[in-house]
C-alpha cells in the first residue's frame, strides 16, 4: 500500500511526522464479521428512528452493514478511542478542515492526509465557513455552525489504486434531527458530541456519535444511503448508486481511519491546540 510523497513545504510542518506513521490493518475481528456477510436488516437502526442512537445503552447492531430490500444501505462501526477526549475531537473537526498556510492548493491538505495517508487527499470550505472556523474569538464548539458545507477528496481502497473522488457534505447538529432542547442539554451535560453531515445532494447521512468512557471515548458511527434530513426529521430520498463491494470499502476505510487517528490525536492535540487553528 503506497502513499504519495510529501512536498518539501509539507515536510517542514511539524505534524508531517504523523503522515509517516505505520497504518495498522483493520481490526481482524471486525474483518471476520465483514467476511461473514451482511447483517440482518431487521436488527439495524432505521434512519427514521435515529434518535434511539442518542439514548443510554447500546443497539442490536453496533457493527456491520446491509443493503435493504429497496436498495438503501446501512453501515455501523463501533470503537473505543483510548486516550482521546471529546474536546480533542471537537478541536480536530475544526483544525483538520483548514489547509496549512503557504501550501499550494494542488498539494492537498496535509492535516486531512495524516488521518488516513493511504486514502485522504484534500478538504475545503467556502470562504465564509473558513472565516468562522478561523475566528479565534469563538470557542471551538461554536465554529462548527449548522449548515456549513465541507468538501473532501479521497479514495476508499487504502492505496490500492482507485481514483480519488470528490464529495461535499453539510454539517448537522442534534436539533436538525428534531431532538428537544431538554434532550440536547442532557447530552451536552454528559459531554457527548455529534459529528454529522449529509451529502450535498441530500441522499446520504453519515454521523459519528461520541460518548466519554473511562478509557477515552466510544465512537458509534452510522451511515445510511437513500436518506436525507429535512425540517427536523429524516426522510427517504432517491437512492444513490451503491453495491456491496463499495459498502464494504466504506466500512473498512472507516475502521482504519479511526483506529489510526486514536494513535496520534492526543499528542497532536498537545502540540497544536495551543496555537491558532490557521497556523
Amino acid at each position: 500500500m503506497a502513499r504519495k510523497e510529501l512536498s518539501m513545504e509539507e515536510k517542514l510542518l511539524g505534524y508531517s511526522k504523523y503522515y509517516y506513521m505505520d497504518i495498522a490493518p483493520a481490526n481482524p475481528m471486525k474483518m471476520q464479521f465483514i467476511k461473514a456477510g451482511p447483517i440482518d436488516a431487521d436488527i439495524t437502526l432505521q434512519a427514521e428512528e435515529i434518535e434511539k442512537l442518542f439514548e443510554p445503552g447500546y443497539l442490536s447492531a453496533e457493527f456491520g452493514y446491509c443493503i435493504y430490500p429497496d436498495g438503501r444501505t446501512f453501515m455501523a462501526n463501533y470503537d473505543i478511542l483510548h486516550g482521546v477526549t471529546p474536546e480533542m475531537l471537537e478541536w480536530w473537526f475544526v483544525w483538520h478542515w483548514i489547509r496549512p498556510a503557504g501550501i499550494p492548493k494542488e498539494q492537498g491538505n496535509l492535516r486531512y492526509k495524516i488521518w488516513c495517508p493511504l486514502d485522504h487527499w484534500d478538504t475545503g470550505r467556502d470562504e465564509e465557513t473558513e472565516r468562522i472556523f478561523k475566528d479565534e474569538s469563538l470557542p471551538i464548539s461554536e465554529r462548527r455552525a449548522r449548515g456549513k458545507t465541507c468538501y473532501i477528496c479521497e479514495s476508499l481502497d487504502l492505496g490500492q489504486g482507485d481514483e480519488l473522488h470528490h464529495g461535499s457534505a453539510e454539517d448537522l447538529h442534534y436539533e436538525d434531527f428534531g431532538l428537544s432542547p431538554e434532550k440536547i442539554l442532557s447530552l451536552e451535560r454528559q459531554n457527548c458530541k455529534l459529528f454529522c453531515g449529509t451529502s450535498s445532494n441530500g441522499t446520504k447521512i453519515n454521523l459519528h456519535f461520541v460518548r466519554p468512557v473511562p478509557e477515552g471515548v466510544e465512537l458509534r458511527t452510522r451511515s445510511w444511503t437513500g436518506y436525507g434530513v429535512r425540517d427536523g426529521r429524516v426522510t427517504k430520498t432517491e437512492i444513490p448508486p451503491m453495491n456491496e463491494e463499495k459498502l464494504i470499502k466504506n466500512l473498512v476505510h472507516n475502521i482504519t481511519e479511526w483506529q489510526h487517528l486514536q494513535k496520534f490525536l492526543p499528542s497532536l492535540y498537545r502540540e497544536e491546540s495551543c496555537k491558532p487553528v490557521y497556523c
